[in-house]
């Protein structure tokens, strides 16, 4: 099978969640959009061509109003990166919980077939003794 052929896996249930609870406040996805856009190389080239014109054109050496504009989009896309590196932590946290759920019942399980085993086991000594039982006395 070709590789354009394969579907994309499922995303993880636990995300498909945490995706809805987050995406249910106005802000958060207006975070997510403005994380995404600045994350993207439009918003580089962009910014590219703005900084040039604003050099060349706009104002004279050594740029003052430039240079507080930018330190004050550093700051807001910083703090837009936090939110994303939290959002991330959450994605993280909430299939790490939902794994975590799995081994517990994956282990219950486990004790359930040990448990099984056991009695099993037991049943099989008692067969095997009353068969021998049974052998001796004929």
């Amino acid at each position: 099978m070709s590789r354009q052929h394969l579907k994309p896996p499922a995303p993880h249930p636990a995300l498909v969640q945490h995706a809805q609870k987050r995406a249910s406040l106005v802000q958060n996805r207006i975070a997510d959009r403005i994380t995404a856009y600045a994350g993207s190389m439009h918003f580089v080239y962009l910014h590219i061509a703005l900084f040039a014109v604003w050099m060349i054109a706009i104002e004279e050496s050594p740029w003052p109003t430039l240079t507080l504009i930018v330190s004050l989009e550093a700051i807001f896309l910083s703090t837009f990166v936090m939110i994303s590196q939290n959002r991330a932590d959450f994605k993280r946290q909430a299939a790490a919980d939902l794994q975590w759920k799995m081994v517990q019942e994956e282990d219950d399980q486990n004790r359930q077939l040990i448990e099984l085993s056991n009695q099993i086991l037991e049943l099989t000594k008692a067969i095997h003794a009353h068969a021998q039982a049974q052998s001796v006395k004929q």
